[in-house]
């Protein structure tokens, strides 16, 4: 949000209805202006809600009514970073024992796994049972799912091999082994659900990618177990061309179309 200049401002019936913020989220997080309730209730008409983006050029880039928007993705299309300047100074580490905590934790176990290449360890992170919307949605979209054995293969594809797109197999070596992973940070949703985030370089350092994981907190182990993994470009280049979207079963990308 900071890196690309924007704000949220929560536009509610009552002001009981938004959550107390941390002093973290008031770079981001302000109160509306007089007037902006009656506004938006002449936007939305019948609808129950609805949420509106507008550049620094006072543009419209997204809308939309009775649906939440992904925050990744207006960033990605439309709200690009403007300024990295001090983002990634360390912030203060979260009590040992608290949920922040925990759950950054395990995001730090899925990149270890996943920048191996080691798909057990990857699995391990995943929940065994619960699968991402998004994903099937992407894929209704045309997008392909890749299961993770393919992802984080360490050799050259069959697929690709068969197709003469790859060189040979002793000199393939998976992106993944070579990409850099910071800015690490997490918010938690509910006592059970949490959100994390991280900023992906490939190698050599070709743009950024924004990673977006989301949580749930098992009952019975306490354990925080990833639902899903998206990435898309983030990067002063212009509008985000593909997404990826990710669970338990493997990855799905997705042109954006024009």
């Amino acid at each position: 949000m900071v890196a690309a200049s924007v704000v949220i401002v929560p536009v509610v019936s009552s002001p009981a209805e938004v959550a107390d913020t941390s002093p973290a989220d008031s770079a981001w997080l302000y109160a509306p202006g007089a007037g902006w309730r009656e506004y938006f209730e002449f936007l939305l008409g019948e609808s129950a809600t609805g949420y509106l983006a507008i550049n620094a050029r006072s543009r419209s880039v997204a809308s939309g009514k009775d649906r939440s928007p992904k925050i990744d993705e207006l960033l990605g299309v439309g709200l690009y970073p403007e300024n990295w300047s001090g983002l990634e100074e360390k912030r203060d580490d979260p009590p040992a024992a608290s949920d922040v905590a925990g759950v950054l934790t395990r995001q730090q176990e899925f990149y270890d796994s996943m920048l191996k290449c080691d798909e057990v360890g990857v699995m391990s992170v995943f929940s065994p049972s619960v699968v991402s919307p998004n994903v099937d949605e992407a894929a209704a979209e045309g997008g392909r799912m890749e299961p993770w054995s393919d992802v984080l293969v360490t050799t050259e594809p069959p697929a690709a091999a068969a197709e003469g797109k790859a060189a040979e197999g002793k000199n393939f070596k998976n992106p993944l082994l070579s990409m850099r992973v910071a800015m690490f940070d997490a918010s938690l949703l509910s006592d059970s659900e949490a959100v994390t985030t991280a900023l992906e370089t490939p190698e050599a350092g070709r743009g950024s990618l924004l990673a977006t994981q989301r949580w749930y907190k098992e009952k019975e182990s306490g354990e925080w177990m990833l639902v899903e993994h998206r990435t898309l470009p983030f990067d002063q280049a212009g509008p985000a061309e593909f997404k990826l979207v990710a669970d338990r079963r493997g990855s799905v990308i997705l042109k954006r179309s024009r």
